[in-house]
């Protein structure tokens, strides 16, 4: 027990630096991995950069170009080259044309209950307009379904 005394036994001085020597290995490997992760961000982050002003040059949209991040293809860390932009362009390619077709399907979606709403405030419009004695004549517009009033 000569650990508690101001000077160690061989022993206990070799124990001391062998744990000394593991934590500073062990800290060592740690800043070595967070490192190594933090490049490879980078090396991503320029991939993607690349292959996004590969694809704007060929007159995709910036917004469905962002869609592409989670693609194998993009994901890998190194630059991309034109050999493999060659061999991987198909794939990215139909992905932001995926993306771009699901955003105006989305936006079409959101204006729908908004086009609804008007065409029957129009109908309402016209119905109290031109009364029930004019159901006879022809609509107006055949999605609105609203007829046109002739008579003064």
């Amino acid at each position: 027990m000569c650990m508690n005394s101001p000077v160690f036994c061989r022993p206990c001085r070799v124990k001391s630096f062998t744990s000394i020597t593991i934590y500073l290995c062990e800290m060592w490997e740690d800043d070595r991995a967070a490192n190594r992760t933090l490049h490879l961000a980078d090396f991503k982050a320029t991939r993607f950069e690349d292959i996004k002003k590969r694809l704007l040059a060929l007159n995709h949209e910036a917004v469905d170009i962002d869609a592409i991040r989670d693609l194998p293809e993009v994901l890998v860390a190194k630059p991309i080259s034109d050999r493999a932009w060659t061999c991987s362009s198909q794939a990215i390619i139909l992905e932001v044309q995926l993306s771009a077709v699901l955003a105006t399907h989305a936006r079409a979606r959101s204006i729908l209950p908004r086009w609804n709403g008007l065409r029957n405030l129009c109908e309402t419009t016209l119905e109290l307009h031109n009364g029930p004695h004019h159901a006879h004549e022809k609509p107006v517009h055949a999605d609105v379904g609203a007829t046109v009033c002739h008579s003064p």
